[in-house]
């Protein structure tokens, strides 16, 4: 409950007192009543000692009163007048904030420092006098005189480093400013404005160069045209197919298949299939053994061996997510060292999942192994083709007449005209 509280003290900013926003506003009207009497100073208006003027009118938004406060602290202090207004607004602004503001002799004294110290600097920069709104008032007023002492003890360079040290000073003091995180900030906008302006320049860079690129390519394109003659094929009439006549078309009588004896026969299949029953259990128990490497446990229940592919149906333990079976295809590939593997999940009609496993020894497919299944003998249809076997190791046939296309796809050397070629003689 302290931990709470202690943080909602740090975080949660308390209201300041009655008496700072009193001082707050003190201050706040002071700085009003000065800015505004000096911006709205007319060197016209009647002020006694200053000038005569026998004009009724006042200009100054606070009437004889402002006109009065202007033209007393422009006489005394020449611009430097203004700083006076800044100094009350940084007060203002620590007042209403709950903030402490300066003892009230160490901002006397640092603000008559930042006076005279300013008042001193615009008498060596600017001169003593400067017209100001139809007017001629002193820049630094008679508090700038304070100038000409300095400038003979220490020279004009002097006086300057001298006064500008004392004004920086004394400007720090009284509005409580960091110079340490100005430059911070000014370095931090400047190197802004630096990266802004080098992608602009790189920019222009850009366009320049893709506009000679352009330039360049538009003279020489139309020589490039020239030397290019481009011929367009002749179209031939499309001429009606004629089937090209063979001597065995015109013979006559019962025709007979071939006999198929005259394809090769497979390879004897019962060794090979021992070694590769040990082989397929091997590679079942890795399987389980790499599933659960991942989390993921099971058991495989049935292998399906093919002439290419592999298939383990795999009964995943009670509460295995699918999706994270199927996520692990790549990681399988991986650490099985095949070729690919695909997952099926779930199979149809099973509560298993089929994972494909490419075979690192593909079995040859003969075609009489095909033409000479029950499933080609049995067929009733007049042009059925021998197409190969399916991954489970099954032969695959169709029906020529009632398919109206096959596509025949495989990288080089995979057996794409052999196929063909098996197709047509099926």
């Amino acid at each position: 409950m302290s931990a709470k509280s202690n943080k909602n003290d740090r975080t949660i900013k308390r209201p300041s007192h009655p008496a700072s926003e009193i001082k707050g506003l003190v201050f706040l009207l002071l700085a009003l009543i000065l800015g505004i009497s000096l911006f709205t100073y007319y060197p016209g208006d009647h002020v006694y000692g200053i000038n005569s003027a026998d004009s009724s009118e006042v200009r100054n938004l606070f009437g004889m009163a402002g006109a009065h406060i202007a033209g007393y602290l422009f006489l005394i202090i020449g611009f430097s007048s203004f700083w006076p207004v800044i100094i009350f607004l940084s007060m203002a602004i620590a007042s209403f904030r709950g903030r402490p503001t300066l003892p009230p002799l160490q901002g006397i004294i640092a603000g008559l420092c930042l006076i005279l110290s300013f008042s001193g600097l615009m008498n060596l920069q600017i001169g003593n006098e400067v017209h100001f709104r139809d007017g001629i008032i002193s820049s630094g007023g008679l508090a700038g005189y304070i100038s000409v002492p300095l400038r003979n003890f220490l020279n004009y360079f002097g006086a300057n480093v001298f006064l500008l040290a004392v004004f920086i000073i004394s400007l720090m003091i009284c509005t409580n400013i960091s110079f340490g995180l100005f430059f911070s900030k000014l370095h931090t906008l400047f190197l802004i404005y630096f990266r802004a302006l080098k992608e602009r320049l790189n920019k222009r860079t850009e366009k320049k160069r893709k506009r000679k690129a352009r330039e360049q390519y538009l003279e020489e394109t139309p020589r490039e045209k020239k030397a290019v003659r481009i011929i367009e094929p002749k179209k031939e009439p499309a001429k009606r197919p004629e089937q090209e006549s063979f001597p065995f078309m015109q013979m006559t009588g019962d025709f007979k298949l071939p006999s198929l004896d005259l394809l090769d026969d497979p390879p004897a299949k019962e060794k090979w299939m021992e070694v590769q029953k040990e082989s397929l259990e091997m590679n079942a128990r890795i399987l389980e053994h790499k599933l659960a490497d991942f989390g993921v446990h099971g058991e495989v229940v049935e292998i399906s061996p093919g002439p290419v592919i592999t298939m383990y149906e795999y009964k995943p333990a009670p509460g295995i997510k699918i999706s994270k079976v199927t996520a692990l295809a790549d990681d399988l590939t991986l650490a099985l060292r095949a070729p690919s593997v695909r997952i099926i999940a779930p199979l149809p009609g099973k509560a298993a999942i089929g994972i494909e496993i490419a075979n690192n020894k593909r079995e040859h497919v003969y075609l009489k192994e095909v033409l000479s299944s029950k499933d080609y003998k049995d067929s009733g249809n007049k042009l059925t083709i021998a197409l190969g076997k399916d991954i489970t190791g099954a032969p695959v046939i169709a029906d020529l007449v009632r398919m109206p296309h096959l596509l025949v796809a495989g990288a080089t050397g995979t057996g794409k005209s052999v196929s063909l070629n098996a197709m047509i003689n099926s």
